[in-house]
C-alpha cells in the first residue's frame, strides 16, 4: 500500500497537463474517423487492485466518481464517472504492455503486483460504464523493461514493458513506427484522464523535440494519462507513449473544480520508441 501511495503522488506530481483550446475529447462510442476507432481496443488501464473486486458473480468497481473524489462540479464534463484508472497502457505484443516507468516505481515483483491491466474500460452509447469482464483484466507477470530518467536531465526517457500472465487472444496489438518525428505531425491519443473511462484526445500535432528521445505537443493530457500511447493520424501507427506535462488538472470554479486550459506556454511530452526498438521487434517476431 506505501508503494502504491508513493505512485499516485509521483503520477499527481509528473503527469498534469491541461486543454488546449477546445475540449474534443471523445467518448469511445462517439463517432469519429477510422483510423482513431480502429485502435480503440488495445489500450489498456492501469487499476489499482484495491479498485476492483472480481468474484464469480463478476466484476464491481470500488471506486467514486470524479465530482465526489476531486470535488468537480456537477456540470463539468465526465465527472459522473468513476476514477478508477491509475495510468495507462498499450498492448505491442500478445502478452505484453507498454506504459510510463514512473507508473511503476521499479522493476520489482513488488510493483509488478499492483495493478489490474484492463481493456475495455469504457462508457457505452447509453452513457454509462460498461460492465467490466473478467476476461479482460490481465495480471503483471514480470517488469522486462524499466527506464526511467527521474529528472530528465539526461536521456528524457520513461518507459516500461510488462509481460502478462496470459496472452491477450481477442484483440490486436498496435503497430509500431519508428521512423522520425517532426513538428507540425498530427497525432492522437487513447488514454484515461483523471481515472475515467477510456478517452480520445485527437486535432494535435508535434510542437517540438527538447530531448533526442521526446517530443512535445499539444495533445490535452491530464494526470492518469502517463502511458498513453500516440498515435500518428494519418497511419494509426503507435509511435510513442505520453509521459509528461505541464498545467494543473484542475481550475477552481466557485465551490467546485473544472478541466483546466492550458497557456500557450503548456505541453504535452511524449517518449518516441527507438530506445526500445530492439525489444519490440524482438516480441513481435
Amino acid at each position: 500500500m506505501k508503494k502504491l501511495l508513493a505512485i499516485l503522488i509521483l503520477c499527481q506530481s509528473m503527469c498534469f497537463a491541461e486543454i488546449f483550446g477546445v475540449d474534443d475529447r471523445l467518448e469511445a462510442f462517439e463517432e469519429m474517423p477510422s483510423v482513431l476507432r480502429q485502435n480503440l481496443r488495445s489500450s489498456v488501464a492501469l487499476v489499482p487492485k484495491n479498485r476492483l473486486s472480481i468474484t464469480d458473480n463478476g466484476v464491481s468497481i470500488l471506486s467514486n466518481s470524479l465530482a465526489e473524489t476531486l470535488r468537480m462540479c456537477e456540470n463539468s464534463r465526465f465527472s459522473n464517472q468513476p476514477l478508477l484508472a491509475n495510468c495507462s497502457g498499450s498492448l505491442v505484443g500478445n502478452d505484453t504492455v507498454l506504459t510510463a516507468a514512473h507508473c511503476l516505481p521499479d522493476d520489482k515483483q513488488e510493483s509488478c503486483d499492483e495493478y489490474y491491466y484492463v481493456f475495455d474500460y469504457e462508457v457505452g452509447g447509453d452513457g454509462k460504464v460498461k460492465t467490466l469482464k473478467k476476461e479482460n483484466i490481465f495480471e503483471c507477470q514480470k517488469i522486462i523493461h524499466h527506464d526511467f530518467d527521474t529528472f530528465f536531465s539526461k536521456t528524457g526517457l520513461d518507459l516500461a514493458l510488462v509481460k502478462l500472465k496470459r496472452a491477450v487472444s481477442d484483440r490486436t496489438p498496435y503497430k509500431v513506427n519508428f521512423s522520425e518525428i517532426s513538428n507540425g505531425d498530427e497525432i492522437f491519443m487513447i488514454g484515461y484522464p483523471l481515472g475515467a473511462p477510456k478517452k480520445v484526445s485527437h486535432g494535435a500535432t508535434v510542437k517540438d523535440s527538447p530531448f533526442k528521445n521526446s517530443f512535445s505537443s499539444d495533445l490535452d493530457t491530464f494526470s492518469v494519462n502517463s502511458g498513453s500511447p500516440i498515435f500518428d493520424r494519418n497511419t494509426g501507427d503507435l509511435i510513442g507513449v505520453l509521459v509528461r506535462g505541464t498545467g494543473a488538472n484542475l481550475r477552481s470554479v466557485g465551490q467546485c473544480n473544472d478541466w483546466s486550459y492550458a497557456e500557450e506556454s503548456g505541453f504535452a511530452d511524449g517518449n518516441n520508441l527507438l530506445s526500445i526498438k530492439e525489444i519490440l521487434e524482438g516480441i513481435n517476431d
